[in-house]
C-alpha cells in the first residue's frame, strides 16, 4: 500500500544476426557499457554465469538510484544464433527479497520455442 516504486520484469529480445557469431561474455561487455551510458551512476555488483531454463545465460546485479529510491536491477540474458534474450527485473531495494523468488522462477523457467 505504500510502496510507491513500480517494482517490474521486463522480457526483450535483441537481433543479434548483424553483430555476426558473438560470445555472451562479448555480449555482457557490452551490456555493462550500454548501461554505464544510459545509467550514470549505476554500480554493478554481480556478474556471474547462470542457466536462464536450459540456455547458459550472463547474470549482472546492480545499483542504481531513481530519484529518491534506491533500486536494484537484475539482468539475465542468453544469446541463440540470431537472437538474445534478455530479463530485467528492477526493484526497490527495501523490498527486493519479496519478488526475488517470481523473478528466480522466471529464469529458471525460462524456455525459447
Amino acid at each position: 500500500e505504500f510502496d510507491y516504486f513500480a517494482e517490474n520484469i521486463n522480457v526483450t529480445t535483441e537481433d543479434i544476426s548483424w553483430y555476426g557469431p558473438l560470445s555472451l561474455d562479448e555480449y555482457a561487455t557490452a551490456s555493462q557499457e550500454q548501461i554505464a551510458l544510459a545509467l550514470p551512476g549505476y554500480e554493478i555488483i554481480e556478474v556471474r554465469d547462470t542457466k536462464m531454463g536450459d540456455l547458459d545465460a550472463m547474470y549482472i546485479y546492480g545499483s542504481y538510484i531513481v530519484g529518491e529510491f534506491d533500486t536494484q536491477i537484475l539482468s539475465t540474458f542468453a544469446l541463440t544464433e540470431d537472437t538474445a534474450y534478455v530479463v530485467t527485473f528492477t526493484c526497490e531495494s527495501a523490498v527486493c527479497s519479496e519478488y526475488r523468488p517470481y523473478q528466480e522462477h522466471m529464469i529458471r523457467s525460462f524456455e525459447v520455442f
